[in-house]
């Protein structure tokens, strides 16, 4: 529920100022809509898996970078809360999941950076205390994590599992190891 309540959010800021209709909140509720009903997302939050939180973490991160680069491009000032938020949803993204609501995260700005050959709208989320924010916050777990897994923890997630998860094969793997498949 909170990842389409924070799509909404997300659509609605995206296409604030369109002269076409529909209206952006329209265009907002559609896009809440869409995920919202989608089976994968409906069971996943049933079953109280940690990617329906992770969905929301995301989410919520790229509502706040998205709105930061919106109001960076057409000059409006920047709310107070957005950094915060956008950070604090990178933090959760982590200690739910690990790298993947990061690795996104840089892969949005790369993309944006790419299509706009600018990146002045970034500074409104001030990235240099915001990662220092986030080292400060997932230090202590990181490095307790690395001790209980003997430092297996860092190899495994990024060398082994977020690897195959980029290159799709992990699912495919699991899948032919499977003796009920």
């Amino acid at each position: 529920m909170a990842a389409a309540l924070l799509t909404f959010a997300l659509g609605a800021a995206l296409f604030r100022g369109a002269t076409d209709p529909p209206a952006p909140r329209h265009i907002g509720m559609i896009a809440a809509v869409l995920l919202g009903e989608r089976p994968r997302v409906v069971a996943e939050a049933h079953i109280a898996k940690t990617d329906a939180a992770l969905l929301a973490a995301i989410t919520a991160a790229r509502a706040r970078s998205v709105s930061a680069y919106v109001r960076g491009r057409t000059g409006r000032p920047y709310r107070s809360g957005y950094r915060p938020c956008f950070w604090s949803a990178e933090i959760a993204a982590i200690f739910l999941k690990g790298p993947p609501g990061p690795a996104l995260a840089v892969t949005t700005v790369a993309a944006l950076a790419i299509a706009d050959r600018e990146l002045r709208w970034l500074r409104g989320l001030h990235p240099m205390a915001g990662t220092l924010l986030l080292v400060v916050a997932i230090a202590p777990w990181l490095v307790a994590i690395e001790r209980a897994t003997e430092g297996r923890f860092l190899g495994d997630a990024l060398g082994h599992d977020l690897m195959m998860k980029l290159i799709g094969a992990q699912n495919r793997t699991a899948r032919r190891r499977s003796p009920i498949c």
